[in-house]
């Protein structure tokens, strides 16, 4: 009599014993998935950081060569600048000097116009103007 509800009481044991093994089964097979996942989107990550990295290479190479033409333009920039300061130099230079020129001219003309050849040159050109027809 005793043996029937003996074997029923082994068996719900076994059976929820089997049942306690897989949900632990299971369980364990829902963190392994759950890891397998986590390894998947940290390789995917890893690819994403080699195409980052590409692309902060990438970047890093354009600012060198921008501060390189920026560099260049700098330079090209101060050389135009003194040849610029030359060439106004020079222009002065030129001016002073041409200034004197006529200064000095001007000095030896004068010098060598006395009353004399002022009064005959005036006399001159006085016959001149009465030469002329009038209107």
């Amino acid at each position: 009599m005793a043996g029937k509800d003996i074997r029923n009481l082994f068996d719900n044991m076994r059976t929820d014993e089997l049942k306690a093994l897989d949900q632990v089964k299971s369980d364990q097979m829902e963190d392994l998935k759950q890891t397998v996942d986590e390894i998947k989107l940290e390789q995917w990550r890893s690819g994403s950081a080699e195409m980052i990295n590409d692309a902060l290479k990438n970047n890093l190479a354009m600012m060198l060569e921008t501060e390189y033409l920026n560099r260049q333009a700098a330079v090209v920039e101060a050389v135009k600048r003194k040849l610029d300061y030359q060439v106004e130099v020079q222009k002065v230079d030129s001016q002073l000097a041409h200034g004197h020129m006529v200064k000095w001219i001007e000095e030896k003309v004068m010098n060598t116009i006395t009353p004399a050849s002022q009064k005959a040159t005036l006399a001159a050109c006085i016959a001149q103007l009465n030469a002329m027809p009038g209107k």
